[in-house]
C-alpha cells in the first residue's frame, strides 16, 4: 500500500466583470508607466472617469453606462492618443521632464466631446 497526497489546483472565481476589468487597467497603467509613456496618476484619471460614468445614478428613462460602453470608449481613447502623438517623442525629453509624454495628451483626449458622447447613458 503506498500513501500519496495530490495538490488540488485552486480555482478562485472572481465573477465580478468590473473587478477583472480594474485590475486589468491597473496592469495596463503599471506597463505604460514601465514603458515611459503615461504616469500611473495619469491613467488613473482615465480610469477613474470609466468607473464614475458607470456608478453614476441613471437618468429617468436612461440605462446605466455598460461594460461595452466602457470598451468602445477606451478603444477610442487610445486611438485618439495614437493620432495626437503621431510624429513621435524625443528620447531626450522623456528623460528630463517632469511628465510622461501621454500625460499632458490624455487630458486633452478626456476632454473631447467624442469620449463624452461614448460615455453617455443609453
Amino acid at each position: 500500500m503506498k500513501r500519496f497526497q495530490k495538490d488540488s489546483e485552486v480555482v478562485i472565481d472572481l465573477g465580478d466583470d468590473k473587478l477583472q476589468m480594474k485590475y486589468a487597467l491597473q496592469r495596463r497603467g503599471l506597463a505604460m508607466e514601465l514603458a515611459k509613456l503615461m504616469t500611473l496618476e495619469a491613467h488613473e484619471k482615465l480610469v477613474n472617469r470609466y468607473f464614475l460614468e458607470m456608478g453614476r445614478e441613471q437618468l429617468p428613462g436612461y440605462g446605466k453606462v455598460t461594460i461595452d460602453q466602457i470598451r468602445m470608449t477606451d478603444k477610442e481613447v487610445f486611438s485618439r492618443l495614437g493620432e495626437h502623438s503621431r510624429k513621435g517623442f524625443d528620447s531626450i525629453e522623456i528623460q528630463f521632464a517632469d511628465q510622461l509624454p501621454l500625460d499632458s495628451v490624455i487630458v486633452k483626449v478626456l476632454d473631447e466631446v467624442r469620449i463624452a458622447t461614448l460615455l453617455m447613458p443609453l
